[in-house]
């Protein structure tokens, strides 16, 4: 009995044991294994975060039995772990036991989470199977496939064929195969695709052709910074159309010889010229700068270089030419011989070119109330310092610019206000007025309404703080400038809005636009606005702000949706407002035959999120910013008008909602440039008669009617 008894111990003790055994392999939990995701790569999260089956991330506080120690199947591997993951950090632990090739491709094709996926993705080192995915699967993980793959016909293949650019431009850049490269600078589209391949070719006469072909601007300049060989980088400068590119590849040039060489010899004007100012050799200089024979262009441009005081001054006193005498007056530090020259220098360039060196008072004072020319008289008065001979200099001189250099440098309130009320010229009032330091309420009311000057109306109206007045002023001031500076004082909401409403200079409405807080008033103005521009200027801050909800009509919300998400189509309806504006008869008989050249250019920023709430797949974004550039020329008058106008960039944390249209696998958000058509008009008409502009003013386009008036009221 004992025995029996001693058996049935013993058989539970073991028993008892092997229990213990089979616990102390159940799965342990363990904190959070960073090192599990590479750095470049990594995803952050906490001990206690989870995402769902559908790859979005979870919310804190929930936790997976795993995590706490206790598997539901202990039976399941660890690839059928990882793809049935619900807790991100489960399956990457899973992921991080898996050795075969197979099973992780497994993984990477199959689980719940993406960035499980991903992961698996990253430690597969199989060929084949990472270019199953890369052809296969979805752009993310095509994306993260080619990041890893080594083989270079498949990163080639992959390279021109994916549809997608993210995907293209990630094989490109471990690409290495320098025919392959070059193939895709040719064939490829995207920018940012043909910048990878740039990254990864070594050949320099290779970059020497991207640097002179390729379409975009700053491609070819950062493949320039590549080029080392000192020829080749003569090559670019002499054969490139582009000041900018040619100046920057004969500065990478160290080699003096060439410099030199250019700086004698070459006939290309522009060429040349960047060579004599990046020239240190004395000798070359002085030689080109004492050369009577040589182009006035090419000897300033080398007494600009020059150190030798006794050749300067060999120059300055004795040339021919004015303009050589300039540039080395600009050089000369020898104060007698400059107030020799300011005093006594037959040309006025020159007179003025030493004056503006001069510190001695009393040789600034005698040219400030003696010299014949009034620029002179005005660069003296604008460098004296003695305040009684600033006075009489602003009191007497006849020139109203040298008055007003003098009026800039008094600081005699007692004196300014004598000059706001005697002086006959609204600029020198005007100065006199931004010369104040007081706080007089009553004096700038009254000038801001009364003086017949607009400059001084403007000075005046910029000191204002009273709402009520400066909305006056606004409203009813024949100057469109002061009726401008009167806009940047108001700051009242209901002012604002009021002149949105009823105001007459659908200018100044379009500039109230963006100053308006409540959205209320923007959707009336989306609404009922009569102005096109002002109009469409509301749709755009509509939609910015996300306050479409404040407009009623469905239709209408529908529009400014299109409006703002829709680029403008060909042929551009801006350039054609801008060539209609500018076909008037009177325009033609004063210039002749306008042409308006438009050139129409886009900038991206691209976003790739890995985490979004919206779930699978991560949605990516581009921001495009439109640049539109318009130069005005005639065949006789060179250029009026060369005007660029910006749309906004992208910014930081940029967010992207589900209605926008999608390109490429990218939500996609244009920002068109904000054309001042009026500023152009402005630029054509500034030379023109009082009398044909207000033949403008009454009968041309909008544009040109609103530019002609401007101009008649400053």
């Amino acid at each position: 009995m004992i025995n029996i008894w001693s058996r049935v111990l013993m058989t539970l003790f073991a028993l008892a044991v092997i229990s213990c055994a089979v616990r102390d392999r159940r799965p342990v939990s363990h904190p959070p294994d960073k090192s599990i995701v590479p750095p470049d790569r990594a995803v952050f999260f906490t001990e206690e975060a989870s995402e769902d089956p559908a790859g979005n991330e979870g919310s804190a506080g929930k936790v997976s039995d795993y995590s706490r120690g206790h598997r539901k199947d202990n039976l399941l591997s660890d690839d059928e772990s990882a793809i049935k993951a619900v807790n991100l950090q489960e399956g990457l632990e899973a992921v991080a036991r898996i050795k075969d090739q197979q099973q992780l491709y497994k993984v990477a094709t199959c689980a719940g989470l993406r960035l499980v996926r991903k992961e698996a993705i990253y430690r597969l080192q199989d060929q084949d199977l990472l270019y199953r995915i890369a052809k296969e699967e979805d752009w993310y993980l095509r994306w993260a496939a080619v990041e890893v793959m080594k083989d270079q016909k498949m990163l080639a293949e992959v390279a021109f064929h994916d549809p997608d650019p993210l995907v293209r431009e990630n094989a490109v850049r471990s690409l290495q195969d320098t025919e392959a490269l070059s193939r895709i600078l040719e064939e490829e589209k995207v920018v940012a695709v043909r910048t990878a391949a740039v990254r990864n070719i070594h050949k320099q006469d290779l970059l020497v052709k991207v640097s002179l072909n390729d379409p975009d601007a700053r491609l070819r300049m950062q493949t320039l910074n590549m080029i080392s060989d000192h020829r080749l980088l003569l090559d670019v400068a002499r054969n490139t159309e582009e000041d900018q590119l040619r100046t920057a590849a004969l500065s990478k040039i160290t080699d003096r010889a060439i410099i030199d060489e250019l700086a004698r010899d070459i006939r290309e004007p522009v060429l040349r010229l960047s060579a004599i100012r990046l020239s240190d050799s004395q000798e070359t200089l002085a030689s080109l700068a004492s050369d009577a024979s040589q182009p006035v262009e090419v000897r300033t441009a080398a007494v600009e270089g020059l150190t030798g005081a006794d050749l300067l001054e060999k120059l300055v006193r004795g040339d021919d030419r004015p303009a050589v005498r300039v540039a080395a007056a600009g050089k000369i530090e020898d104060k007698a011989l400059l107030a020799d020259l300011a005093e006594k220098d037959p040309s006025p360039e020159v007179r003025l070119a030493a004056t503006a060196h001069l510190e001695d008072q009393s040789v600034l004072y005698s040219i400030a109330t003696g010299d014949k020319d009034a620029l002179v008289r005005a660069k003296a008065s604008g460098r004296l310092k003695d305040q009684d001979a600033l006075t009489r200099v602003a009191l007497d001189d006849p020139d109203e610019k040298v008055r007003e250099e003098s009026v800039a440098r008094i600081h005699d309130h007692d004196l300014l206000l004598k000059i706001i009320e005697k002086d006959r010229s609204g600029r020198v009032r005007a100065r006199a007025v931004g010369g104040l330091d007081i706080n007089d309420a009553d004096l700038f009311s009254r000038l801001a309404l009364d003086d017949p000057s607009p400059q001084v109306r403007w000075r005046a109206v910029a000191r204002l703080t009273d709402q009520e007045l400066i909305y006056r002023i606004m409203r009813n001031d024949p100057s469109s400038s002061v009726r401008k500076a009167a806009l940047l004082r108001l700051t009242d909401q209901e002012l604002l809005g009021a002149y949105l409403e009823s105001g007459s200079d659908w200018r100044l409405r379009a500039q109230i636009v963006p100053m308006i807080r409540d959205a209320e008033v923007l959707a009336r103005t989306a609404e009922k606005e009569p102005d096109d521009d002002v109009r469409q200027k509301a749709w755009r801050h509509l939609y910015a702000k996300d306050k479409l909800n404040h407009i009623k009509s469905a239709e209408l919300r529908e529009m400014i949706r299109k409006f703002n998400e829709e680029a403008p189509p060909e042929p551009d309806p801006r350039e054609t407002r801008l060539k209609n504006g500018l076909s008037h008869p009177l325009l033609a008989e004063r210039f002749g035959r306008i042409e308006v050249r438009v050139v129409r250019e886009t900038t991206d920023r691209r976003y790739v999120l890995d985490e979004t709430a919206g779930g699978y797949p991560p949605p990516r974004g581009r921001v495009v910013t439109e640049k539109w550039s318009a130069r005005v020329t005639t065949e006789h008058s060179g250029i009026l008008s060369d005007k660029v106008f910006r749309g906004h960039r992208g910014r930081k944390g940029e967010s992207f909602h589900p209605g926008l249209p999608v390109l490429e696998g990218n939500f996609i958000k244009f920002n068109s440039a904000d054309i001042d058509y009026v500023d152009i008009c402005k630029d054509v008409l500034k030379e023109m008669d009082k009398e044909d502009l207000e033949i403008m003013a009454a009968n041309g386009s909008k544009d040109l009617r609103t530019a002609a008036t401007e101009l008649l009221n400053p």
